[in-house]
Protein backbone atom coordinates (compact mmCIF):
# COMPACT_ATOMS: atom_id res chain seq x y z
CA UNK A 1 0.00 0.00 0.00
CA UNK A 2 1.24 3.27 -0.87
CA UNK A 3 0.96 5.73 1.76
CA UNK A 4 2.08 9.92 2.78
CA UNK A 5 4.31 10.23 5.66
CA UNK A 6 3.24 13.03 7.81
CA UNK A 7 6.15 12.70 9.98
CA UNK A 8 9.44 11.20 9.45
CA UNK A 9 9.82 7.68 10.24
CA UNK A 10 13.36 5.82 10.98
CA UNK A 11 14.34 3.34 8.11
CA UNK A 12 11.12 4.40 6.24
CA UNK A 13 11.46 7.75 5.27
CA UNK A 14 10.84 12.00 6.11
CA UNK A 15 7.64 13.85 6.04
CA UNK A 16 6.20 14.43 2.84
CA UNK A 17 7.52 10.97 1.22
CA UNK A 18 5.82 9.16 -0.95
CA UNK A 19 6.31 5.14 0.19
CA UNK A 20 5.20 1.56 -0.01
CA UNK A 21 4.42 -0.18 3.22
CA UNK A 22 2.88 -3.37 3.89
CA UNK A 23 -0.80 -3.35 3.70
CA UNK A 24 -1.09 -4.52 7.87
CA UNK A 25 1.59 -1.81 8.93
CA UNK A 26 -0.38 1.23 7.10
CA UNK A 27 -3.91 0.06 8.40
CA UNK A 28 -2.47 -1.19 11.49
CA UNK A 29 0.00 1.59 13.12
CA UNK A 30 0.86 4.32 10.76
CA UNK A 31 -2.52 5.94 9.39
CA UNK A 32 -4.27 4.90 13.33
CA UNK A 33 -1.49 6.71 14.85
CA UNK A 34 -1.36 9.67 12.14
CA UNK A 35 1.88 8.90 10.71
CA UNK A 36 0.28 8.66 7.44
CA UNK A 37 -2.22 9.03 4.97
CA UNK A 38 -3.29 6.42 2.13
CA UNK A 39 -1.86 7.83 -1.09
CA UNK A 40 -4.71 8.97 -3.18
CA UNK A 41 -5.76 12.26 -5.11
CA UNK A 42 -7.82 13.55 -1.82
CA UNK A 43 -5.01 12.69 0.98
CA UNK A 44 -2.66 14.26 -1.29
CA UNK A 45 -4.62 17.16 -1.57
CA UNK A 46 -4.90 17.58 2.22
CA UNK A 47 -1.52 16.99 2.47
CA UNK A 48 -0.71 19.88 0.56
CA UNK A 49 -3.08 22.09 1.89
CA UNK A 50 -1.46 21.32 5.43
CA UNK A 51 2.20 20.84 4.36
CA UNK A 52 3.54 24.33 6.12
CA UNK A 53 1.44 23.51 9.19
CA UNK A 54 3.06 19.96 9.50
CA UNK A 55 6.36 21.12 8.30
CA UNK A 56 6.14 23.43 11.47
CA UNK A 57 4.76 20.47 13.79
CA UNK A 58 7.46 18.33 12.54
CA UNK A 59 10.50 21.09 13.26
CA UNK A 60 9.44 21.65 17.02
CA UNK A 61 9.00 18.42 18.12
CA UNK A 62 12.69 17.81 16.71
CA UNK A 63 13.67 20.94 18.49
CA UNK A 64 12.41 19.88 21.35
CA UNK A 65 14.02 16.29 21.29
CA UNK A 66 17.45 17.80 20.34
CA UNK A 67 17.08 19.90 23.63
CA UNK A 68 16.21 16.61 25.27
CA UNK A 69 19.13 14.87 23.74
CA UNK A 70 21.70 17.59 24.79
CA UNK A 71 20.92 16.78 28.22
CA UNK A 72 20.15 12.74 28.27
CA UNK A 73 23.41 12.14 26.15
CA UNK A 74 26.31 10.93 28.72
CA UNK A 75 23.38 10.20 31.29
CA UNK A 76 25.24 7.43 33.25
CA UNK A 77 22.56 4.81 34.95
CA UNK A 78 22.97 2.33 37.56
CA UNK A 79 21.17 -1.47 37.62
CA UNK A 80 22.17 -3.46 40.47
CA UNK A 81 21.30 -7.20 39.49
CA UNK A 82 22.18 -10.74 40.79
CA UNK A 83 25.08 -12.80 39.43
CA UNK A 84 26.79 -15.47 39.08
CA UNK A 85 30.78 -16.29 40.24
CA UNK A 86 31.58 -15.10 36.60
CA UNK A 87 29.55 -12.16 35.51
CA UNK A 88 26.64 -13.75 33.99
CA UNK A 89 23.36 -11.87 35.07
CA UNK A 90 20.32 -14.72 36.10
CA UNK A 91 17.80 -13.05 33.39
CA UNK A 92 19.00 -9.88 31.49
CA UNK A 93 18.25 -6.34 31.67
CA UNK A 94 15.50 -5.50 29.61
CA UNK A 95 14.67 -2.33 27.70
CA UNK A 96 12.07 -1.28 30.41
CA UNK A 97 14.49 -1.45 33.04
CA UNK A 98 16.80 0.85 31.76
CA UNK A 99 13.82 3.42 30.42
CA UNK A 100 12.30 2.91 34.33
CA UNK A 101 16.16 4.17 35.19
CA UNK A 102 16.46 7.22 32.50
CA UNK A 103 12.79 8.37 33.69
CA UNK A 104 13.67 8.17 37.21
CA UNK A 105 16.31 11.30 36.30
CA UNK A 106 13.85 13.07 35.51
CA UNK A 107 13.89 12.84 31.85
CA UNK A 108 10.90 12.35 29.80
CA UNK A 109 11.45 9.10 27.70
CA UNK A 110 9.16 5.38 26.44
CA UNK A 111 10.48 2.52 26.81
CA UNK A 112 9.97 2.01 22.88
CA UNK A 113 12.77 5.01 22.83
CA UNK A 114 15.89 2.74 23.95
CA UNK A 115 17.48 0.87 21.19
CA UNK A 116 18.76 -2.50 22.91
CA UNK A 117 20.43 -4.14 20.09
CA UNK A 118 22.04 -7.37 21.87
CA UNK A 119 20.51 -8.88 25.34
CA UNK A 120 22.59 -7.43 28.41
CA UNK A 121 23.48 -10.70 30.01
CA UNK A 122 26.22 -9.76 32.09
CA UNK A 123 27.75 -7.35 34.09
CA UNK A 124 29.97 -4.59 33.04
CA UNK A 125 29.21 -0.96 31.25
CA UNK A 126 27.10 -0.31 28.14
CA UNK A 127 26.42 2.27 25.87
CA UNK A 128 22.98 2.14 25.05
CA UNK A 129 21.33 4.38 22.33
CA UNK A 130 17.74 6.47 23.02
CA UNK A 131 16.16 7.13 19.95
CA UNK A 132 14.11 10.71 20.72
CA UNK A 133 13.20 11.11 16.86
CA UNK A 134 13.64 10.06 13.95
CA UNK A 135 16.73 12.34 12.89
CA UNK A 136 17.87 12.32 17.02
CA UNK A 137 19.30 10.00 19.08
CA UNK A 138 21.47 10.03 22.60
CA UNK A 139 23.76 7.71 24.32
CA UNK A 140 23.11 6.22 27.67
CA UNK A 141 25.81 4.55 29.91
CA UNK A 142 24.46 1.55 31.16
CA UNK A 143 26.53 0.21 34.32
CA UNK A 144 24.81 -2.87 35.27
CA UNK A 145 26.74 -4.57 38.37
CA UNK A 146 25.94 -7.14 41.78
CA UNK A 147 26.52 -3.86 44.88
CA UNK A 148 27.02 -0.48 44.52
CA UNK A 149 30.48 -0.79 45.19
CA UNK A 150 31.05 -2.62 42.09
CA UNK A 151 29.07 -0.48 40.04
CA UNK A 152 31.67 2.73 41.00
CA UNK A 153 34.98 0.43 40.47
CA UNK A 154 33.09 -0.07 36.94
CA UNK A 155 32.47 3.12 36.11
CA UNK A 156 36.07 4.13 37.07
CA UNK A 157 37.64 1.73 35.21
CA UNK A 158 36.07 2.67 31.78
CA UNK A 159 36.56 6.23 32.51
CA UNK A 160 40.57 5.08 33.70
CA UNK A 161 41.53 4.53 29.84
CA UNK A 162 39.43 7.25 28.54
CA UNK A 163 41.74 9.98 30.38
CA UNK A 164 44.66 8.43 28.90
CA UNK A 165 43.76 8.15 25.58
CA UNK A 166 43.16 11.61 26.20
CA UNK A 167 46.67 12.82 27.25
CA UNK A 168 47.96 11.08 24.68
Amino acid sequence: MEVILLEPIKNLGKSGDKVEVKNGYARNYLIPRGHALRANKENLAVYESRKAEIEKQNAEKQSAAEKIGKKINGTEITIIRQAAEDGRLFGSVTVREIAEQIQAKGFDIESKSVDLLNPIRAVGVYKVRVSLHADVSAEVSVNVARSETEAETQLEADKAPAKEAKAS
